[in-house]
């Protein structure tokens, strides 16, 4: 497809044949984003930095990639760009148990808000929480009350779990 962008990545989406889109559905299963090696392996050709960030449900014959503005095609290195740090911490608790989790930046603006719930893991988390600021995954540096950055967690754990734990909200 042609290439789109925001303010933060340029994006295309790739059409797989019926063929290839079956040998996709049996690496993932359709249940998971595939890593460069295995869209390539598919017959997938393009420059370098794509990454496959989101399973178009109605459609997971179509793969949605993106890239970092800026990045360099042949070697794939995206530009150097400064760490956004935002505070996060549980707005409310609801009695589902899932929640919505505030993250504010140095001055104490809310910046974002994330639902959260039981099962949300701290990468999901993460990936929704750039996709709020319009950052890349590894610009945003979430930090706890407690001074903790959320990404030295494991990235499975649910984050409601980190955040709710004794000691975290100092």
């Amino acid at each position: 497809s042609e290439k789109y962008e925001d303010s933060v990545f340029e994006y295309r989406h790739v059409i797989l044949s019926k063929p290839m889109a079956v040998n996709m559905y049996r690496m993932s299963q359709g249940s998971r984003l595939l890593t460069e090696e295995e869209w390539r392996s598919l017959g997938v050709q393009q420059s370098r930095g794509w990454t496959h960030y989101e399973i178009h449900r109605p459609e997971p014959h179509v793969l949605l990639f993106r890239r970092p503005l800026g990045t360099d095609p042949t070697t794939g290195k995206a530009p150097d760009v400064p760490d956004i740090v935002l505070t996060v911490a549980v707005k409310k608790h609801h009695q589902d148990g899932s929640a919505h989790i505030s993250c504010t930046s140095i001055s104490g603006r809310e910046v974002a808000s994330v639902h959260a719930n039981q099962t949300t893991s701290v990468k999901d988390y993460l990936l929704q929480l750039a996709d709020q600021v319009h950052a890349r995954e590894n610009q945003v540096k979430a930090v706890l009350a407690c001074g903790k950055l959320l990404s030295d967690f494991p990235k499975s754990e649910p984050v409601l779990e980190i955040l709710l734990a004794p000691g975290m909200e100092q």
